[in-house]
C-alpha cells in the first residue's frame, strides 16, 4: 500500500529530540528556559519579523491575538475554506464573521469578492489561509488592498511553515501570522502554535494573555488582565528545535517528489495542477475540473493499493454542523467547487519516485476510462 501520509522521523532527529528533552528535564525548568526562546527566535528570524511567541495551540494564539487587538463587536473577513477552530475563536471574542469566496483554481481568497466586501462593510481585519502549503499567489495585491482599506491582515499559516513564493516566506508578509505544530503538519511535533508579526508589542501582549494575564513569566505576580492558561512548555519546544533543523532536507525531498508529480500529471484533461511556488508540500492538492466522481476515484486508487492523503477541506467552513443554521444563507460558488472537487495525492518524505510514477499512472488510467 502506498500511504497518503506517513509521520516518521529520521534517526538523527529522534536522537537530537531525545537529547533536548533530557536536557530540559534535567534542568527542572519546564515552563520557559532554553527551547521555547530558541524556537521563537529562529522562527522570527526565518519570517523576518521582530518577535514570535509560542502558545499551546494555534487556535489559542489566534484567540489571544483577537483579544489583544480589541476586536469585540467588530467585523472580520474570512475565506470560506479555512479550518473551523479559528472561527470559533473569533466568535468567542465577539467578532462578526463575513465570509469571502475563494478562487478554486488557486485555492486563495478571491480578491474581487474581498474588494466588494470591503467596499460595503467597515471591517477590522482580513483572515486568509494557505491550502496544502503553498503561499498565496496574489499576496502583493492582497497586502496593498488591506493597506488601502486600513484593515489588519492575518495569515493562518497552519499548512505553510517554511513555504516561500519568490522572496517572501510564509509568516513574512501579513501583519500577523499563526503557525500550527500538530502532529501531521510540516513542522509537526504533536502540539502547539506560534504567533509572529510586524507589531512586537501586540505579539508580546497576546502571550501575556496566555499566561493568566501576568507579565512576569515566573513567580506569583498578580494578573494585570483577564487571561488564559494557554502557555507552551519546554518539552514540545525541545522536540520542535530538533525537527526545525531537518525542515530544509525534508522540503528538498518533497519538492523533488512534487516535480515528479507535475511531470507525470501535466496535460491530463480534467485535472488542474496548482501553481505551487516553493511550497513545503505539506500536501499535494489537484483539482478535478470535469465533474469527475471523486469518491469513485478514491475507491479506484484504494483498490490499486494507493491511499490518498486527507483533503484540505471537504466541507465549506460555514457548513460545519457546529454552526447549525447560523450561516444557512451563505453560498460561495468557488469555495464549494473547491471543497467538492479537490483531492490530495500521497505526499511525504518516505515516498519514492517509483511510487509517485505509480500514482500518476493510475490517475491517468482512471481519467482515461471515465472521460
Amino acid at each position: 500500500m502506498i500511504l497518503g501520509l506517513l509521520v516518521q522521523f529520521s534517526d538523527e532527529v529522534i536522537e537530537k529530540a531525545v537529547s533536548n528533552v533530557r536536557a530540559a528535564m534535567e534542568s527542572g525548568r519546564l515552563i520557559y528556559e532554553t527551547y521555547i526562546p530558541e524556537f521563537e527566535r529562529r522562527v522570527a528570524e526565518m519570517c523576518g519579523m521582530p518577535k514570535a511567541e509560542m502558545f499551546c495551540s494555534d487556535t489559542a494564539a489566534q484567540e489571544c491575538l483577537f483579544d489583544t487587538l480589541g476586536f469585540a463587536s467588530k467585523k472580520i473577513v474570512v475565506q470560506g475554506n479555512i479550518f473551523s477552530s479559528p472561527v470559533f475563536a473569533m466568535q468567542r471574542q465577539g467578532l462578526e464573521v463575513l465570509w469571502c469566496d475563494i478562487d478554486p483554481r488557486t485555492a486563495d481568497i478571491c480578491l474581487e469578492n474581498l474588494r466588494r466586501i470591503l467596499d460595503t462593510h467597515e471591517v477590522a481585519a482580513v483572515h486568509v489561509s494557505s491550502s496544502g502549503g503553498a503561499v498565496i499567489q496574489h499576496k502583493n495585491e492582497l497586502c496593498s488592498m488591506c493597506e488601502d482599506y486600513g484593515v489588519i491582515l492575518i495569515e493562518d499559516a497552519a499548512h505553510s511553515f517554511g513555504s516561500r513564493r519568490g522572496e517572501v516566506v510564509s509568516g513574512g508578509y501579513a501583519d500577523f501570522s499563526v503557525f500550527c505544530f500538530c502532529a501531521t503538519k510540516m513542522m509537526g511535533f504533536g502540539v502547539g502554535g506560534l504567533l509572529t508579526g510586524k507589531h512586537q508589542e501586540i505579539v508580546e501582549n497576546a502571550n501575556v494573555l496566555a499566561r493568566y494575564g501576568r507579565r512576569p513569566r515566573f513567580g506569583s505576580a498578580p494578573s494585570e488582565i483577564k487571561g488564559y492558561s494557554y502557555r507552551m512548555s519546554e518539552i514540545p519546544a525541545a522536540v520542535g528545535c530538533a525537527i526545525l533543523d531537518d525542515i530544509p532536507r525534508v522540503t528538498r525531498i518533497k519538492a523533488k517528489l512534487a516535480a515528479k508529480y507535475v511531470q507525470g500529471l501535466q496535460g491530463i484533461k480534467g485535472l488542474h495542477l496548482y501553481d505551487y511556488g516553493q511550497s513545503n508540500f505539506y500536501k499535494f492538492p489537484v483539482l478535478f475540473t470535469n465533474g469527475t466522481d471523486r469518491e469513485g476515484f478514491r475507491k479506484y486508487m484504494t483498490d490499486n493499493g494507493i491511499q490518498l492523503s486527507a483533503n484540505c477541506s471537504d466541507i465549506p467552513t460555514y457548513r460545519q454542523l457546529a454552526f447549525g443554521s447560523e450561516f444557512a444563507g451563505v453560498s460561495l460558488k468557488g469555495c464549494e467547487e473547491y471543497c467538492l472537487n479537490h483531492i490530495c495525492l500521497p505526499m511525504h518524505e518516505w515516498l519514492s519516485e517509483a511510487q509517485v510514477e505509480m500514482v500518476c499512472s493510475k490517475v491517468l488510467e482512471y481519467m482515461e476510462k471515465t472521460k
